[in-house]
């Protein structure tokens, strides 16, 4: 079900709670569904499952948990997705801690 549903992607822990308490804090006494995934695969396996409204993707992600981020690991995320492989979300925001390689 994608009506609400959220999807937020990045490898830094803190990160991905400051996202999901921002998102609580915009929903204004709407129900939305903020699910988290911490790696390329992660992702995938996620989206392969289930529809998503919104994908908030660091582009700097590592494929599995525990490995280097990669500095194309959203771009490779995207192009998944596009190749039909996946449930494509209604939306796409790309964040990357990097200003030197703005999105």
């Amino acid at each position: 079900m994608a009506h609400n549903s959220i999807l937020v992607v990045d490898d830094n822990p803190s990160k991905r709670r400051e996202i999901v308490q921002t998102l609580d804090s915009l929903a204004l006494g709407e129900s939305i569904k903020v699910q988290t995934a911490q790696s390329q695969s992660e992702a995938l396996q996620m989206m392969a499952g289930e529809s998503f409204k919104l994908l908030i993707l660091d582009m700097n992600i590592p494929l599995r948990e525990g490995e280097n981020a990669e500095p194309d690991g959203g771009i490779q995320v995207l192009n998944i997705i596009q190749r039909g492989q996946h449930k494509v979300p209604e939306h796409v925001i790309g964040l990357t801690g990097s200003v030197e390689n703005p999105v």
